[in-house]
């Protein structure tokens, strides 16, 4: 049988620096089924001697076997360890974002960088000081992205792609490039942007009303320019999001939210969606999991294997999903419920960060908005943030 672990979302958590929050197997990948999705549970119970807030769930045809026993640490309710590779889930930071994004690793500085949109804030954190910054600004801050310049990074507002100062722990007025007004003023904003392994900067922007019908766009800013290009008109996108390359393949993968797919893309020479020579997009869908729009597919990153790692909002966890046939190779399981984006950061980039959001009412985890830190034996980030030159 297949074994897989949920949490109602109390305990299991810490404050930085007391020890890991749990350590659990990583799920296999399904044996049978539609490509990326595991089959239903069948049964379920709930072992002997666990906290109320630890469910096993049992699904057919073979499991493996999860031993958990309480933690030596009062912090951590429970340590789950199984003789197979583990996972450790901590507390890397608490941010208390209200819609934590956009986590990016800088490799020149060692700094993994985020922002809470809601907020208004850039967040740095560099993990192996402790240090926490923040810098504030006037508007929604949609993504981050790292320069050449180590002193400075971008970050983009409604309209605006704005250089940073971070030194100063200023977000200056100096805009690389503005959106047209025609393409939309009020309710919209920046969401998820990268910048290529090619250098350019591909970013979305996304219609706050997006669950009422209206769509976004999707665009490609090269080194040097001012202009921001369409690259994905409202026709062919509605809720811009998640971005990964594999240069190898000549692929870019994306998130459209509001289809709740993950998609692959043919890419030119700069890591941009290619159109062919009868002007349409040529791409396939790599894994859709229709939920409702209840946990949409929202941030994403990829590993040495190729493997694309989606945060799933409203989720509780992380799914690792096979590039080709879409199938869920690895579930996470987070002590919250609200992930919103992961990134693999760390001088090795063994370590998955993942950003979260706030979380209401009754079931509400004490730690949400924080940012966590995952590391899975063996997983590693492809490379740093790929940088804009300024």
């Amino acid at each position: 049988m297949k074994a897989s672990l949920t949490s109602s979302g109390a305990g299991r958590t810490r404050q930085p620096g007391v020890g890991p929050v749990s350590t659990t197997a990583l799920a296999p990948p399904p044996p049978s089924g539609r490509a990326g999705l595991a089959p239903r549970c069948q049964h379920s119970m709930m072992p002997s001697g666990l906290p109320t807030s630890m469910r096993f769930a049992i699904c057919p045809p073979r499991a493996r076997q999860l031993l958990v026993t309480p933690s030596a640490h009062p912090s951590a309710d429970v340590s789950m360890a199984t003789s197979q590779d583990e996972v450790t889930v901590d507390l890397a930071l608490e941010a208390r974002c209200d819609l934590g994004e956009s986590p990016v690793w800088d490799g020149k500085t060692n700094t993994l960088y985020f922002v809470d949109i809601n907020g208004r804030t850039i967040h740095g954190f560099q993990p192996e000081t402790g240090e926490h910054f923040t810098i504030k600004a006037d508007e929604p801050t949609g993504t981050i992205v790292p320069t050449n310049d180590p002193t400075k990074i971008l970050v983009a507002t409604q309209r605006d792609i704005l250089v940073v100062d971070v030194p100063g722990r200023k977000v200056t007025k100096q805009a690389i490039a503005t959106t047209p007004e025609e393409h939309g003023t009020e309710g919209f904003r920046f969401n998820d942007g990268k910048v290529s392994p090619s250098g350019t900067l591909l970013i979305g922007r996304m219609s706050n009303k997006w669950r009422k019908g209206e769509r976004g766009r999707q665009y490609r800013l090269d080194p040097g320019s001012s202009t921001l290009v369409e690259v994905m008109s409202p026709e062919e996108v509605h809720l811009p999001n998640g971005i990964a390359w594999d240069g190898a393949k000549g692929v870019v993968y994306f998130i459209d939210s509001s289809t709740e797919e993950v998609r692959a893309y043919a890419a030119d020479e700069q890591g941009i969606m290619r159109r062919g020579e009868d002007g349409a997009l040529s791409w396939r869908t790599v894994t859709h999991r229709p939920s409702g729009l209840a946990t949409v597919p929202d941030g994403m990153t990829i590993d040495t294997d190729g493997n694309l790692w989606v945060a799933h909002g409203e989720s509780g966890e992380v799914t690792c999903y096979h590039p080709e046939s879409g199938a869920v190779l690895h579930k996470v399981p987070l002590p919250v419920q609200r992930p919103t984006a992961c990134t693999f950061g760390g001088r090795d980039l063994g370590d998955l960060y993942v950003t979260t959001r706030v979380e209401t009412g009754e079931g509400a985890h004490k730690h949400h908005g924080g940012l966590y830190r995952i590391r899975i034996p063996g997983v590693k980030g492809v490379a740093p943030a790929y940088e804009y030159a300024l």
